[in-house]
């Protein structure tokens, strides 16, 4: 399914949780280094700088990726169609988990101990589950 949209279950529950906190606090606290990062991949892959975006990628995500695309990352991440972005317009941020919008998509970010990292992108809503994600890791 390389370069396609498909159902998704672990970034679904990412979502529902990020929803279910978000609901329950009231409001999630802006965080600038997700944004960043989000921001940079999408830059990187609308550069076609693969290799970049890829560092920016989770391991899982990375190698799910990899798996579903029998190619390396950088090769793989050029056949998927990711959107292109601007300006980010709103980020939520619950302890090491992230989530940055931007017009008409999403991305969902988690921190490691080298830093935020990209677990699922070119997210759009979709009823009655949460989103529909053009790369996730599972």
């Amino acid at each position: 399914m390389v370069g396609r949209k498909r159902s998704i279950t672990p970034s679904a529950r990412l979502a529902s949780a990020l929803a279910v906190a978000s609901l329950l606090t009231g409001c999630g606290s802006a965080g600038a280094a997700p944004q960043s990062v989000a921001s940079e991949f999408y830059q990187a892959v609308a550069d076609e700088q693969a290799s970049a975006a890829c560092d920016l990628l989770a391991p899982q995500t990375r190698s799910e990726l990899e798996q579903s695309a029998h190619a390396p990352c950088a090769e793989a991440l050029i056949r998927q169609d990711l959107p292109t972005v601007g300006a980010p317009m709103a980020t939520e941020r619950f302890g090491n988990q992230a989530q940055v919008r931007f017009d008409g998509e999403t991305a969902f970010l988690a921190e490691f101990d080298d830093g935020w990292k990209i677990v699922a992108a070119g997210c759009t809503p979709r009823d009655p589950l949460p989103y529909d994600c053009v790369l996730e890791g599972v």
